[in-house]
């Protein structure tokens, strides 16, 4: 029931995120970005286990959309 639970929320969220052009891993990397100013790519990765070309690839889909920028 969880699972279900899970992923008719995950359903909801890419549904109100694809208008802006975000899936929902991009909304959560921006949103840790934003909590947590400072972090590397590495680190973003982890607190997701998520290998590094998926981050990376997050992260310039956000960049393209002019919602972050690397320094």
């Amino acid at each position: 029931m969880v699972q279900q639970i899970a992923r008719r929320l995950n359903r909801s969220m890419e549904e109100k995120l694809s208008p802006h052009g975000l899936n929902l891993q991009q909304f959560a990397v921006m949103m840790t970005v934003l909590e947590f100013d400072g972090l590397t790519q590495t680190e973003i990765g982890e607190r997701f286990s998520m290998p590094p070309y998926a981050i990376s690839r997050a992260i310039d889909h956000l960049e393209q959309a002019d919602l972050l920028e690397r320094l």
